[in-house]
């Protein structure tokens, strides 16, 4: 793949600058922040969950 490009150092940069890109960012949220994210995801799958149950009991009535 890299042949295509012409030159090593081409392909060399390439792929230091997508591994840059990819590095995770410093998150700048608190951790209480981090923690009604998680409650709010975990209230979301609890409701889904009950819309399911609701929706087996009247297929099941």
């Amino acid at each position: 793949m890299f042949g295509r490009l012409g030159s090593f150092y081409l392909a060399q940069y390439l792929a230091e600058d997508d591994a840059r890109r990819r590095e995770e960012p410093v998150s700048d949220r608190s951790p209480v922040d981090q923690n009604l994210g998680i409650f709010l995801r975990l209230l979301g799958v609890m409701g889904i969950g009950f819309c399911a149950a609701g929706a087996i009991a009247l297929m099941a009535a």
